[in-house]
């Protein structure tokens, strides 16, 4: 037995206090590490939900032009003539009044415009416009009515979306720019 050592082994208070605040320190990193991660995964899974809605609504949208007759654009309306002569309208929504609040924002398609119990298929959410109109004639031929769609899917605006992080000041999601012009033009000349 050692005859030097006279009290037992164990820590002194300022040695515990030291690595208690050593402890602490290091947690609080890790945790706003792991909190700063999170945000910025779903920051990024935001703008991948954003850019599919974009693909999506243009897909569907280049197919009912390219089906049609013909097409009658608007500002914020498109009218689109069918192969069986109806009116079809794809169109933007806004829910409540306010154009920057682009998380109730839609762009919609009715298959018959004049059916008041058509049904209404949403092409795409968090809708907003750019350049001012959305729907806007190409004089490129004369007999094909080209027509040019734009929009931007995501929050373009210094709107803070509490349920999407990743928003706010600055332009997050995608433009949606393309144009398109009627296929089955042949049906009007019979």
């Amino acid at each position: 037995m050692n005859k030097l050592r006279t009290t037992c082994g164990g820590f002194t208070l300022t040695e515990v206090i030291f690595s208690v605040f050593l402890f602490t320190l290091a947690s609080a990193g890790v945790y706003k590490t792991f909190i700063q991660t999170a945000l910025n995964v779903k920051a990024g899974n935001s703008q991948a939900s954003f850019v599919a809605m974009g693909r999506s609504a243009e897909q569907k949208i280049l197919k009912y032009i390219q089906q049609a007759r013909a097409v009658a654009p608007q500002s914020t309306y498109l009218d689109i003539m069918t192969t069986d002569s109806g009116i079809a309208r794809i169109y933007f929504e806004d829910m409540d009044g306010n154009p920057y609040t682009a998380e109730d924002n839609f762009l919609r398609y009715k298959a018959n415009y004049l059916d008041n119990n058509s049904p209404v298929e949403t092409l795409c959410g968090h809708v907003s416009f750019l350049d001012g109109e959305m729907f806007r004639n190409l004089s490129i031929d004369a007999q094909a009515n080209s027509v040019q769609v734009s929009f931007h899917v995501g929050d373009g605006w210094s709107y803070q979306d509490t349920d999407t992080y990743g928003t706010g000041a600055g332009y997050q999601g995608v433009e949606v720019r393309f144009s398109a012009t009627p296929r089955n033009v042949q049906f009007l000349y019979r």
